[in-house]
């Protein structure tokens, strides 16, 4: 959503960074989809919802109370998508992002091949910054959450000056 936001509206936007995007570099593997099923489907249960959400994350344990695993928990529970899904973005979409990109990709992602992903984001973005993560999940703001936080607070703040700023129309 980030990368479609800022292509349509790039004066709006100073920096984006994307963690671990899917749908933006290329499509997710196809053992996603089959085992997207139990996740969706509100009348199984929970345990089932919850190790698929393990599967995909990577992470051999979630903590319950970490907020974000609380929202992943309860979006898989009660949030429906709206039809048609974002359309992805062409190549001349993405070259065309006239701001500075961060993108965080984990290495051992489930969701899709990063290798992959940035090879298309190395062929598509401009101003890039992108770094794979060794032995991240797609669990990657959660496995690394303090060094993950630095990287993203340096980049944003290498590009904070008064052109870098979003105009508002």
């Amino acid at each position: 959503m980030a990368a479609n936001y800022a292509a349509r509206h790039p004066e709006r936007v100073a920096t984006l960074s994307l963690l671990e995007p899917v749908f933006v570099f290329g499509g997710l593997r196809w053992q996603v989809y089959l085992k997207s099923i139990p996740a969706s489907v509100p009348f199984l249960p929970q345990s089932w919802r919850a190790a698929t959400l393990s599967d995909f994350g990577g992470a051999e344990e979630i903590d319950p109370n970490d907020p974000v695993a609380r929202m992943i928990s309860d979006a898989t529970e009660h949030y429906a998508a709206k039809l048609p899904l974002p359309q992805r973005l062409s190549k001349e979409q993405l070259r065309s992002l006239p701001m500075p990109v961060y993108v965080a990709m984990a290495a051992d992602s489930s969701m899709h091949d990063s290798a992959a992903a940035i090879r298309a984001a190395q062929d598509s973005i401009r101003d890039l910054r992108i770094r794979n993560w060794p032995g991240a999940t797609h669990s990657l703001p959660m496995e690394f959450p303090d060094q993950l936080n630095r990287e993203l607070l340096d980049f944003m703040a290498a590009h904070d000056s008064p052109d870098a700023r979003p105009r508002n129309p």
